[in-house]
């Protein structure tokens, strides 16, 4: 796969009649989605709008979807220009016009003429060359298109085949963000487009059968699913290694940074949004964002070469709950506002939530490890249920 790749939105009454022509342009990396209307074509670019490097223009097309042959104008392409430099303030779009209509290649064109472009001749194969070559430079010259080939490997899984084209969206905001060392104002946003990124990598885990349904579809499943992607989940005997231990020790960190820092009510318990804004850099925010592209390419790799869902069904096993271990006891709230009962941790959100109050007795029914370093020395066990008695 050639590393600058450019998808280019083109809109041509024939465009499904010039394979050869679609075929030299992927040769040169421009990745062409046909349309035949002005309707159908922005349609497209303003749902997709960060999706697209640059847009190509026949001379004479349709403006509606439902014209006839033969009703091709150049009323569209006035309309498409005039959209074009509407969508400014979202992305500006590189564009270009190719036809072989002779009022287009051989005299000047007043619509042409006004905004400074010329007409490619789609029956000159030198200019055809040419107009590949222009596509390129302009669009390197958009930080979108730079970015995007910057982190090529990284925008590789943003596809329908894995995580979805609108991580596309998602992805750039926060490359944006780093590569031109905006300020923070809104770490919020840029944390929540980092967790929305990995909750559409573990759609795909869930989806190829690693990640079990009850794990995937519960109540704070993600973090449910990163403990267990990570091999933390003492519930289930883990029959091979699920993810590398750097990307599962990323994953771990990013999500207790992005889980604190996206909420801004409740008990945070690392501050991370105001400490981003108390320290006034980017070095926190910056050091996420490289370690979600380490995820993402090797999600891929692994995506790649695990298509079988019955075999990666097996992967894991739920091991029995041992219900001799029943505990009861009251609650009760440290200095630091813990919730606990006996050696166990309770969820702080849980208890406020459900309006359960202190000297409440309990019974837990399910447990697990505390694996959280700032509380397990205290309260070694999590109760994972428990019930009123």
């Amino acid at each position: 796969m050639l590393k600058k790749q450019y998808k280019i939105l083109w809109i041509d009454d024939k465009f499904n009649e010039m394979i050869d022509f679609q075929i030299l342009a992927e040769g040169e990396g421009l990745l062409l989605q046909g349309f035949k209307s002005f309707e159908e074509g922005f349609a497209e670019l303003e749902k997709s709008n960060k999706k697209y490097d640059a847009v190509l223009l026949d001379g004479l097309f349709f403006e509606k979807r439902d014209q006839e042959s033969g009703t091709e104008d150049e009323i569209a392409l006035g309309a498409a220009i005039a959209r074009i430099n509407e969508l400014k303030n979202k992305k500006n779009y590189p564009w270009f016009v190719l036809s072989g209509q002779d009022q287009f290649t051989k005299t000047k064109n007043s619509l042409l003429t006004a905004n400074k472009k010329r007409c490619f001749d789609k029956t000159n194969p030198a200019d055809i060359f040419e107009l590949f070559s222009a596509i390129k430079i302009e669009s390197d010259n958009e930080k979108e298109t730079s970015i995007k080939h910057k982190y090529y490997k990284a925008f590789e899984l943003c596809t329908s085949k894995y995580i979805g084209e609108d991580s596309v969206n998602g992805l750039l905001y926060l490359l944006i963000g780093l590569e031109y060392q905006q300020e923070n104002q809104n770490s919020e946003e840029k944390l929540n487009a980092i967790r929305k990124i990995i909750e559409n990598i573990f759609d795909v885990f869930y989806k190829i059968g690693v990640l079990p349904h009850e794990i995937a579809r519960s109540n704070g499943s993600i973090n449910k699913s990163g403990d267990f992607l990570a091999g933390l989940n003492k519930q289930y005997k883990y029959n091979e290694q699920i993810l590398h231990p750097v990307i599962a020790l990323h994953l771990i960190n990013i999500l207790d940074l992005t889980q604190d820092g996206s909420h801004s009510r409740g008990d945070l318990k690392l501050g991370v949004d105001d400490f981003i804004k108390s320290q006034n850099t980017s070095y926190l925010f910056n050091s996420i964002v490289f370690q979600l592209l380490d995820i993402m390419i090797w999600c891929k790799n692994y995506f790649n070469n695990h298509q079988d869902y019955k075999y990666n069904n097996r992967i894991t096993e739920l091991l029995e709950v041992d219900t001799t271990s029943f505990y009861e006891g009251i609650i009760e709230q440290d200095s630091n506002r813990n919730f606990y009962c006996g050696e166990y941790i309770l969820g702080y959100n849980h208890i406020i939530n459900n309006n359960f109050k202190i000297g409440d007795r309990i019974k837990i029914t399910e447990s697990t490890e505390n694996t959280n370093n700032r509380t397990n020395s205290l309260y070694p066990k999590h109760a994972k249920k428990f019930i009123i008695l």
